[in-house]
């Protein structure tokens, strides 16, 4: 057992001077809770070839969101789905292509019920040039609180990183001298909501409607959501 922990500190050693050839590498992390206050929506909606950005604005403004971003994602085949699940082709053996866009908006966490309900009604009366609207919610923290949280944990990170950068140093036998570089990372786990169903127009189908439990779910969400602060900081050795 002396002998395997001897060579456990001899392999431990070699690790930290491999490290000193290039400088010393200490890394630190910290993990926050902050509270969720806004809810991100994606807005996904197929229409006839013809149609514009600018229609896709204004079918976003009667569903509350008039500062909207929208962008052409692609064109893409016909699609002749129902309630997210595809059946046959009944009136057309194929259906003519469409265009694609993406709509993305947020809103203060209290006003997504309401959002996600006017949303809702409007997929169950969506009229041409509109053939499917799908939507899902992210939730997160406000990007001034996320930076605000940041600052207070950099210098903690900071301290953090050179305690084990001098412990390591230490056992490694050199002096652990300025800093020479910082690698900063991070990121969030945001509260997740897809919408269940799809509500679509094609060919000579009447426009298939569903209830959409997507407001009940917003409601139930947890009132906070986790973010992880890392930073790595690269500190010079001297014999």
């Amino acid at each position: 057992m002396a002998m395997r922990s001897f060579l456990l500190l001899i392999f431990a050693a070699g690790l930290v001077q491999a490290q000193a050839v290039d400088g010393i590498h200490a890394p630190a992390s910290r993990q926050v809770m902050l509270p969720v206050e806004e809810a991100q929506f994606q807005v996904s909606v197929s229409a006839a070839l013809d149609t514009t950005v600018q229609q896709v604005k204004r079918l976003m403004q009667d569903a509350g969101a008039p500062d909207a971003t929208v962008v052409l994602l692609a064109i893409g085949p016909g699609s002749d789905s129902r309630v997210g699940s595809s059946v046959s082709t009944l009136s057309a053996p194929t259906l003519p292509p469409v265009s694609i866009f993406s709509a993305t908006f947020t809103v203060p966490v209290g006003a997504a019920v309401t959002v996600a309900k006017a949303i809702v009604d409007l997929r169950s009366q969506l009229a041409a040039p509109f053939t499917s609207l799908s939507f899902n919610v992210t939730y997160g923290a406000s990007a001034a609180a996320v930076e605000a949280a940041r600052l207070s944990m950099l210098p903690k990170l900071v301290e953090e990183a050179r305690k084990s950068a001098q412990s390591l140093a230490a056992a490694a036998g050199v002096k652990l001298g300025a800093i020479r570089g910082v690698n900063e990372g991070g990121g969030g786990v945001y509260a997740y909501v897809g919408s269940p169903a799809f509500a679509v127009r094609t060919g000579d189908f009447s426009l298939v409607s569903s209830l959409s439990p997507v407001a009940g779910i917003i409601a139930a969400l947890p009132p906070n959501t986790s973010y992880t602060f890392s930073l790595e900081l690269v500190f010079a050795t001297a014999p």
